[in-house]
């Protein structure tokens, strides 16, 4: 009786077979078209899948970034919580203002909720945010290509 695979299993196979025969597990493009051949994959079909994988690893890149964008403006809000909330804690101690405890409370109440927001990574908000992100990233490129272009003049 033959065994039979899933497509998942075959690529799994493949790579670890390939980065046994390979030093460092590194590829040439002739030594891919090569592989590619033997398996009877088309040239264009070679080409488009490479295509499609360069856009999905800058894809997944770009969402490294922007991941990484939120967890660092959060980080922000947290120290500046933490400082100003000290100062204000003290304040509310020494002179006896309670009535001002509302203050960090609805404020740690605030940052809950942004951390709540950082650690969803699917969903409408998070796509609305990233787009956010990308048109204020592409207006800074855009910006700094104009200022490199007239520094030069």
């Amino acid at each position: 009786m033959s065994q039979s695979y899933r497509q998942e299993d075959v690529q799994q196979i493949l790579q670890l077979a390939i980065a046994r025969q390979t030093e460092a597990g590194e590829l040439t493009q002739v030594q891919l078209q090569e592989i590619a051949a033997e398996l009877g994959i088309s040239p264009a079909d070679l080409q488009a899948a490479e295509k499609e994988w360069l856009a999905q690893r800058e894809t997944e890149q770009e969402l490294r970034l922007f991941n990484a964008y939120r967890w660092t403006r959060l980080k922000d809000q947290a120290v500046k919580y933490g400082i100003t909330n000290a100062f204000l804690l003290t304040a509310i101690l020494v002179l006896h203002w309670h009535s001002l405890l509302a203050i960090p409370i609805i404020w740690g109440m605030a940052l809950a909720l942004e951390v709540w927001r950082t650690l969803q990574t699917t969903g409408d908000d998070y796509e609305r945010s990233l787009q956010q992100w990308r048109r204020k990233r592409q207006i800074q490129h855009s910006v700094n290509r104009f200022l490199d272009r007239w520094l030069k003049e």
